[in-house]
């Protein structure tokens, strides 16, 4: 009676009936049933009828699988317990791994339990077939009509995924100075138990470890990528720009950057490579010009100057020339009139290269030009060499130019009280005669400082030409006052101060003295 799941419990009668159709005729049609009374208890009778989820699976899936248990009996089923086993095959057995177990308190004839497990598939799940088996009343705690089928099985196949991952990137240098070209390696692999489709990679050049906001430098195309298996290498050549600071950058390799591919993982798709760059300097002139704008030859003048740092990084020692030109363009045949030197400058930064510098007595009236040239020995590499150069004009007035060349004494230590005698010469290095005569006078001090000297003797001379040079003899007494000892001997030209030149420092020369 396993089938008959509609009997109560009562008496019921068994019959047994022959030719239950009349297919023959019989002399006796009435002696076709015989009965006997049964006494029927009724018992339930649970099944799982329901198990399903997707077919195919994937590694790194999350899936669901659900069953249904119904009472098929006529009595109402106690508390029991559903499992739901992950198994290789179609039985249980010691090995299969319990995905979930449930309680039911009891169960009606004809109505349902539902029981749902989860199952969140390993990335290194082996691909292949497996199996979710539902046990019904696993623990046999409800005596049913029928025990023999309260287990259901479903079978379902896991399918390895790709995973490509950027397994190698590699430059022939990690230390350069911006501006350098490096060659660039890189390299994807499928590491996934699945096949990979086409997709791209990515190369980005950033001051960070990300993808956003840097900048692309390629995109390469990959074919299809079966399981475990290496893409073809990626290469190029790269030029740092010539922007990039003193800092470390990063390269970013992207496998798969579109995510065209669906992997079992997609956090490993980057690779970095740290690249620390040195910035190029760029030195340029901020300032540039002189306190007035007319000038006599031979005249003191301050030049104002300012050098920046334009560049991405720091400078090393370098020299700024200043120059004399007839125009505004620099050569190397300009005069050099004065250097400053700055042990080094860092990017963004300033330094002051304000100075002051004398003009040649010699110019002839007319323009010129103060030219400012940075770096000019050229020690310092920058990003560019071509700004340099400030000119600035001045206009120079030819003016004599009186100098004390030489002095010379005949004898040698000289005598307290005797005589001194010997030879001077003065010029006229400027770029216009005196116009005047001029004295040249005769001094002794004992500190080689100008100050309450001892007056000698004075010469008077005529006006001198420009660009002419003469010499004198002398002959005088000692002063009194000049005792024995250390004492020294100046040549003072146009001590009068009658000639207006374009340079008053370099009109004394000095003799050491030794007095007996």
């Amino acid at each position: 009676l396993s089938n008959q799941t509609k009997l109560t419990s009562g008496d019921w009668n068994l019959l047994y009936v022959t030719d239950q159709t009349n297919t023959h005729k019989e002399v006796n049609e009435k002696n076709n049933l015989v009965s006997t009374k049964i006494k029927v208890v009724a018992m339930p009778q649970l099944k799982p009828y329901y198990l399903a989820s997707e077919a195919t699976q994937w590694q790194g899936d999350t899936r669901y699988y659900t069953s249904y248990d119904r009472n098929y009996g006529t009595a109402k089923a106690g508390a029991y317990k559903v499992r739901h086993y992950l198994s290789l095959d179609k039985t249980i057995d010691k090995d299969d791994v319990v995905m979930v177990t449930r309680s039911v308190a009891e169960l009606k004839p004809n109505a349902t339990a539902k029981t749902t497990s989860v199952w969140k598939i390993p990335l290194s799940q082996k691909p292949g077939e497996y199996y979710v088996i539902v046990h019904t009343d696993f623990e046999d705690k409800v005596k049913e009509s029928n025990e023999t089928d309260n287990t259901r099985w479903f079978k379902f196949v896991v399918k390895g995924r790709p995973d490509l991952r950027s397994v190698s990137l590699s430059a022939s240098s990690t230390n350069v100075t911006a501006g350098d070209t490096i060659d660039i390696a890189a390299l994807t692999r499928n590491t996934g138990g699945g096949n990979a489709g086409s997709f791209n990679d990515r190369l980005f050049w950033a001051a960070s470890k990300t993808t956003n906001g840097a900048y692309l430098i390629k995109t390469f195309a990959q074919a299809a990528l079966p399981a475990n298996t290496t893409a073809k290498p990626v290469s190029l050549k790269f030029t740092v720009p010539k922007t990039a600071t003193t800092r470390t950058y990063w390269l970013t390799y992207y496998a798969d950057a579109f995510k065209t591919v669906s992997e079992s993982n997609e956090n490993n798709n980057l690779r970095f490579l740290a690249i620390n760059v040195q910035g190029i300097p760029d030195l340029k002139g901020y300032q540039h010009s002189t306190a007035g704008s007319s000038f006599k030859a031979g005249n003191t003048v301050t030049v104002y100057g300012g050098v920046r740092n334009y560049g991405s990084g720091p400078a090393g020692k370098f020299r700024v020339g200043l120059y004399l030109s007839s125009d505004a363009k620099y050569s190397k045949d300009d005069a050099l009139l004065k250097t400053i030197t700055r042990t080094g400058l860092k990017q963004y930064t300033n330094t002051s290269v304000t100075t002051s510098m004398v003009l040649p007595s010699n110019l002839k009236s007319g323009t010129y030009y103060v030219i400012q040239v940075i770096d000019d020995q050229s020690q310092v590499a920058e990003t560019s060499e071509t700004n340099n150069v400030l000119a600035y004009k001045i206009t120079v007035s030819a003016s004599p130019d009186l100098v004390a060349k030489k002095i010379t004494v005949k004898t040698s230590p000289v005598k307290a009280g005797g005589y001194l005698e010997g030879t001077v010469e003065h010029g006229n290095d400027g770029g216009a005669a005196t116009g005047v005569g001029f004295a040249g006078s005769f001094y002794v001090s004992n500190d080689k400082k100008i100050g309450n000297d001892i007056l000698q003797a004075s010469n008077t001379f005529i006006a001198l030409p420009a660009a002419k040079s003469e010499t004198a003899t002398y002959k005088f007494a000692l002063n009194a006052a000049v005792k024995p000892g250390k004492w020294w001997l100046y040549y003072f030209v146009d001590s009068g101060l009658k000639v207006s030149e374009g340079n008053e420092h370099n009109n004394i020369v000095w003799l050491e003295l030794d007095v007996k």
